[in-house]
Formats: C-alpha cells, sequence, structure tokens
C-alpha cells in the first residue's frame, strides 16, 4: 500500500513539473512538408509561387479572401478587442 502512494506521488510530481507551454505558445512555427502535391485548385511551382489551375479559380479566390478580410469580425474572434482596457 505504501508502495502504491509513493509511485502515484511520484507521477503526480512529474506531472507538476512538466512544462505547460509549448513552443508554439512562443511563436515557434515548424512548416512540415507532406511529401506530396495537395490537389488544390492551385498549386505552387518551384518558384514557390502559387500558380492557379483555372482563371476562374483565381476570381474566385479573390473574391473569398476579400469576403474573409471584409467580414473579419465574424471570423477573427479577437479583432477589435481592447487588451490594455482595464
Amino acid at each position: 500500500m505504501k508502495g502504491y502512494f509513493l509511485l502515484g506521488l511520484a507521477t503526480l510530481g512529474l506531472f507538476a513539473f512538466t512544462p505547460s507551454e509549448s513552443k508554439a505558445d512562443e511563436g515557434f512555427r515548424v512548416y512540415v512538408d507532406p511529401g506530396y502535391q495537395q490537389y488544390r485548385p492551385y498549386y505552387y511551382g518551384e518558384d514557390r509561387y502559387r500558380y492557379y489551375r483555372h482563371a476562374d479559380e483565381y476570381r474566385w479566390h479573390q473574391w473569398q479572401r476579400w469576403h474573409r478580410y471584409h467580414h473579419r469580425h465574424h471570423y477573427d474572434r479577437d479583432y477589435d478587442r481592447d487588451y490594455d482596457r482595464d
């Protein structure tokens, strides 16, 4: 019984000393290449520019991007929030 108690106390101590924050919280980003070309209406060439397969798709994505930016108060929860106000 005493051994189980000490084992539980040791595991509790290990969990208490593990860091609760990750590198992602510090702004550290890692890009992982999937190793294959994903099927999208656009693709990235060797020069790392975005190329669209159809002109309609380019116009659609431009409109989508404008719509998301224009209505960003719906998409971004932190938009127009006053953090410095007491």
